[in-house]
């Protein structure tokens, strides 16, 4: 409690002595630089060839059944390993990232996307499908270092108005990586009588993931740098300004963190309502294949279609609120129009499948991938908003083990039910789900931590900071 106490005022002193120091006598300057572009880039694109992997066998789904000559249920594990071997590996990178830095974590992950990418062109085989899952499994440790990172890279490269867009960015290059793979795969990967000549699209199409895959390695290798010389930001500042007092105290290291953000209510309201959403973008995602089967024949390549207009529309989503949120700073206004969005799209996705309309398909497709490819950028802001001054990296990772955790559970039983009960009874679960989470999200308290350090630091005057201040403290009690 009292390392608590030493910390709190220890992140208050350094606010106040920001806020209120003249900036042309302040030894404080913030600057953004041009490379903040590349660095971001090259995240893109790694997070884009990992993210790549997640669905690339699931969409092929009755392929790859008939060339490893495996179950339908053991071609749905290449994408629910994605998930579920995440969970466990999420925090410990999380602290490499909170205490090495950015680009040991980075280069880390993107030496593993890269090793996963090389072992599936050796998987390809009828006999290898193990071996396949075993390179699935490396690709799912590589995503710890990519899922929880957006914020981390906007917030310390960038500048505090274009933070939520930099973070937004960050997120398309993780969707951008699921579309490619929704519409790329069934045009590469076809179905033939003779199954050797499935094998062999397999491999064109594993050595080219591979390839790129070490280009990026090579690029971060090249490019990649931790933070920049000058912080970009006033949140920065004081966040770096007070990092070796909090360690004196106590209160730096990644399980204090831990202990205190699970001391947060409006955090733990956030992380509720992000993993009973995100639930229905990997379940529906995963088994759109088979869903779209049962109502559209012969309809794999349909079925890309929709995959690919649902994380498009997502990447969209998320850019679009990113920009919003920059601009307006509504945080929970945003995060309940767009569970609205996504109750409403699940709700008119479960009772218009059946009539085999590829229009109507599209169009609820469109929407289900607006809102929930939407939130989750949002929603890892809104984070980093209600957390501040705890580092990104561990609140993203709390965040991820509850969003995989719940997906990965979800999913597996949303394609139990596919099969049990049938698609209607399984799409309303999702709605279900939905409405608990729009609930949640209306209960949770809108504490914009980072966003009144920077007002304060930019007031007029001193009673516009000492407003400013008294607002952003007033709730301090889990830092």
């Amino acid at each position: 409690m009292a390392a608590m106490s030493a910390r709190k005022m220890s992140i208050r002193a350094d606010y106040a002595a920001v806020a209120l120091q003249d900036p042309a006598q302040s030894p404080l300057r913030v600057r953004v630089y041009p490379r903040r572009w590349l660095i971001l880039a090259i995240y893109m694109l790694f997070s884009t060839s990992n993210l790549w992997q997640w669905i690339q066998y699931a969409i092929v789904g009755n392929l790859v059944r008939k060339y490893y000559d495996v179950s339908s249920y053991a071609v749905d594990w290449t994408s629910v390993l994605f998930m579920l071997v995440y969970i466990p590996f999420v925090y410990p990178a999380s602290s490499l990232i909170n205490e090495k830095g950015l680009r040991l974590s980075i280069l880390l992950g993107a030496a593993l996307n890269a090793a996963a990418t090389w072992l599936k062109v050796l998987a390809v085989a009828p006999g290898r499908f193990w071996l396949l899952l075993v390179a699935q499994s490396i690709a799912a440790v590589a995503q710890v270092f990519v899922l929880t990172v957006p914020p981390t890279v906007a917030f310390l490269w960038f500048g505090a108005n274009e933070v939520s867009t930099a973070c937004a960015l960050g997120v398309f290059g993780n969707q951008l990586g699921v579309s490619l793979s929704f519409f790329l795969t069934p045009l590469l990967i076809t179905d033939h009588e003779n199954v050797e000549d499935i094998g062999w699209d397999m491999k064109v199409y594993s050595y080219s993931l591979a390839g790129g895959s070490t280009l990026v390695l090579l690029l971060v290798i090249a490019f990649f740098q931790d933070k920049p010389a000058t912080p970009p930001s006033v949140a920065v500042a004081v966040r770096e300004m007070s990092a070796s007092k909090q360690g004196e105290a106590g209160g730096g290291s990644s399980l204090a963190v831990l202990r205190r953000l699970l001391r947060c209510p409006p955090f733990l309201l956030l992380v509720a309502s992000l993993s009973l959403c995100f639930i229905v973008f990997n379940a529906v995602g995963t088994m759109l294949n088979p869903l779209i089967l049962l109502y559209f024949q012969n309809g794999e390549a349909f079925a890309g279609r929709v995959g690919l207009l649902f994380v498009v529309s997502g990447t969209a989503g998320g850019l679009v609120c990113g920009f919003i949120l920059d601009k307006t700073h509504k945080f929970k206004h945003t995060s309940v129009v767009l569970v609205v969005i996504l109750l409403v799209s699940m709700v008119a996705f479960t009772f218009t499948l059946s009539l085999g309309n590829h229009a109507v398909v599209y169009v609820v497709s469109l929407c289900l991938g607006f809102s929930s490819g939407g939130y989750f950028p949002v929603g890892m802001e809104f984070v980093s908003e209600l957390t501040y001054p705890e580092p990104e990296s561990i609140a993203m990772a709390v965040m991820m083990i509850a969003v995989q955790a719940a997906s990965s559970a979800a999913t597996v039983l949303y394609g139990w039910m596919l099969g049990a009960v049938g698609d209607l009874w399984a799409n309303a679960f999702l709605s279900a789900l939905l409405l608990v989470a729009l609930l949640v999200t209306v209960f949770i308290r809108e504490d914009l931590r980072r966003r009144h350090v920077s007002l304060a630091a930019n007031a007029p005057d001193r009673k516009d900071t000492e407003d400013a201040r008294k607002s952003s403290f007033k709730v301090d009690g889990h830092h």
